[in-house]
Order: C-alpha cells, then sequence, then structure tokens
C-alpha cells in the first residue's frame, strides 16, 4: 500500500482484518481488566491552581465512564490516549511531511526514533505513555506478548480514527498510516528491533506524490471506508464545528431534571462537561468569540457543581440558568460570527 508523502509501500491494515494478510502469529491472548473504554485528552480533566495555572497531576479526574468495562483490553486506554494527543498535534504539522511520518513512527515505537529537536517533545510524550503501560505487563512477566496486543489494539484504534469523517482527509490519511506501521510489525516482528524502514519524503507537500499516475488517483485519495448519502465531502471549518458543539452542549441540557437520581445528575453533568471542553479547545481557533466563551466558562463552573451530592438541588438550577445564558448568547450572536474564525 502506497500512502502520500512516504517512500516504499506499507501492508495494508485493512488486509489483516478481513484475513487476506495473515500476521506471524494466527492467535493473540489478549489481557483483559478494568477499562475506561473512552479514555481521550476531553475525557481527563485536570485542575487549575493559582494564576500561574500550574496542573496538579494528582488530582485529575476522569469522566464520561459509560463505555466502562470490567473486561476490557488492557492496552487499549493507552493507545486511545496517545492516538487522541497525537490528533491534537496535527493541525499544526504540514500534511505529507516528514515530521508527520515521523511522528507516526514515534507513536508506534517511541524508541525507533532519535530524539531530535523537531520531535523530542512527542517524543517525550509517547515514551511515557508508553512506558506507563508496559510497566503493567512487566510486572507479570509478559512483554512479549503485550507487545503483540499492543500493536494488535493500534490497528484497531487507528483504524476507528480512518473511519471518521468529522476529520480532516489528511489526517485520516495518516491514522492509516499509523496502522500500517502497527500492521508491519504484527505481520513482521523481527523488524521490532530494528530502524525505520520506509522512509517518509524529505520534502514538504500538500499534494498528493508525482510519482502517483493521474489514472490512479482514485485510489490513493479515496479513503478505504463506507460513506452514506448525507457525508460532506468537505471539511467543516472552525467556526462551524464550534457551532454544531455549542448546539449538541444546549441539548444536552435537556436531560438535567430534579427527579433523576444523584447518580444520573453525576453521568449526565459529566458527558455535558465532556462535550464543554471540545467547545473550549474549537473556541481557541476562532476570534471574537470572547462572549461565548465567557458565558462557557461560567457553565462550566456550575456543571462542575453539579457532581456533588449535597449541593444537587440547587445546583441544578444554576446550572440550567447558565445554560439559558449560554444559548440565548450563541442563538443571537453565532450566526453573525460564522466565518470569521482562523
Amino acid at each position: 500500500m502506497q500512502l502520500p508523502g512516504r517512500e516504499g509501500g506499507l501492508p495494508n491494515p485493512l488486509a489483516l482484518v478481513s484475513g487476506a494478510l495473515q500476521s506471524a502469529t494466527t492467535q493473540f491472548e489478549v489481557w483483559r481488566g478494568f477499562g475506561h473504554g473512552d479514555l481521550h485528552v476531553r475525557n481527563i480533566l485536570v485542575p487549575e491552581h493559582g494564576l500561574i495555572k500550574k496542573s496538579i497531576r494528582d488530582e485529575f479526574q476522569l469522566i464520561d465512564v459509560g463505555r466502562f468495562s470490567h473486561e476490557a483490553p488492557v492496552s487499549r486506554d493507552a493507545t486511545k490516549l496517545l492516538l487522541s494527543i497525537a490528533q491534537e498535534w496535527l493541525p499544526g504539522l504540514t500534511p505529507a511531511s516528514a515530521l508527520r511520518s515521523t511522528l507516526a513512527e514515534l507513536v508506534v515505537r517511541p524508541h525507533s526514533v532519535a530524539a531530535s529537536p523537531p520531535v523530542k517533545g512527542y517524543l517525550e510524550v509517547a515514551d511515557l505513555i508508553h512506558t506507563a503501560a508496559q510497566t503493567w505487563a512487566q510486572e507479570r512477566k509478559s512483554t512479549h506478548r503485550w507487545a503483540e496486543q499492543n500493536l494488535l489494539v493500534t490497528v484497531g484504534c487507528a483504524l476507528r480514527y480512518v473511519a471518521r469523517d468529522d476529520l480532516p482527509v489528511e489526517d485520516r490519511w495518516w491514522f492509516l498510516e499509523v496502522a500500517a506501521l502497527a500492521t508491519r510489525l504484527l505481520v513482521n516482528p523481527e523488524l521490532a528491533g530494528q530502524s525505520r524502514q520506509t522512509r517518509p519524503t524529505r520534502h514538504r507537500q500538500d499534494r498528493l506524490p508525482a510519482t502517483v499516475p493521474a489514472r490512479n488517483a482514485a485510489s490513493v485519495t479515496t479513503l478505504p471506508v463506507r460513506r452514506n448519502k448525507t457525508t460532506r465531502e468537505t471539511t467543516p471549518g472552525p467556526s462551524a464545528i464550534a457551532e454544531r458543539q455549542a448546539l449538541d452542549l444546549i441539548a444536552m441540557g435537556d436531560d438535567l431534571v430534579l427527579a433523576m437520581s444523584e447518580a444520573r445528575i453525576v453521568t449526565v453533568a459529566d458527558t455535558m462537561l465532556s462535550k464543554a471542553g471540545e467547545l473550549q479547545m474549537s473556541l481557541r481557533r476562532l476570534t471574537n468569540v470572547g462572549g461565548v466563551r465567557r458565558e462557557l466558562n461560567a457553565l462550566i463552573k456550575q456543571l462542575g457543581a453539579l457532581r456533588y451530592p449535597p449541593s444537587q438541588s440547587s445546583a441544578i438550577t444554576d446550572a440550567k440558568a447558565s445554560l439559558t445564558e449560554f444559548e440565548t448568547y450563541v442563538n443571537q450572536r453565532w450566526p453573525a460570527q460564522r466565518g470569521t474564525g482562523r
């Protein structure tokens, strides 16, 4: 399989999933245990204290635990977290560039990439997550089986990102590259201790490689995922994405009623906080949204109070009032701001 921006081919991970491509191991022993199920950067809350806003790592809190399981693949949470962090890095990197390909390499195998200045920060994050996950396996003296399971989970998690039509096409290509790199190690485990096998291109480019014939362009630019009739071919702009997230958050407020149980209130609050976190990130890419940001911050404060049962009754009233203010601002001001995001 030939990918934009990379010299040489990689095995097709979809062929591995379908059974057309055989891995070195036909059966995998999967370690199972407690798992969050959807561990990404917006489902981890870390408090900020003082003017310097120094994060206190020991006080973090996981939210949106609707997919929690007692029998989840143990390596999935760490892999999903790392890929979600990488997703935040991608907008700042030129599509089909050497740096993006190097990032894909270090996400799969941090030890295979040299700590050069352009990738040193990325490498430190990837290595920390890989090391923390591998510690679990080392304590159980099963590092070899862990490596196989981790690669298999990486293929699966990366392909789920490939199938997301809300992501830019160039980002979906990158996740396909990650899945292909992990597939290569599953098929050829002897490569695990070697350096990079296929070199990324040295130049930056936003288009397809010149070596791809025009008649074959469709096979390169069309990702192997199903599309329904309502799928939009163009990626929504930052303003449209933020507006959609704001409207989703407003709709979630209908679930906040006084008659619900304390546990249900906490679950709804956690889900709304997760969506509010996504909106906060989107607003950073826009201009002239100070009012939306201010009302959103006030709403987040009220939603946080819902997590403490003694104050839930009054907190629901305050949260719904804050949500009304937020909704009023979105409905009155947002259309006038559409298209101003950068």
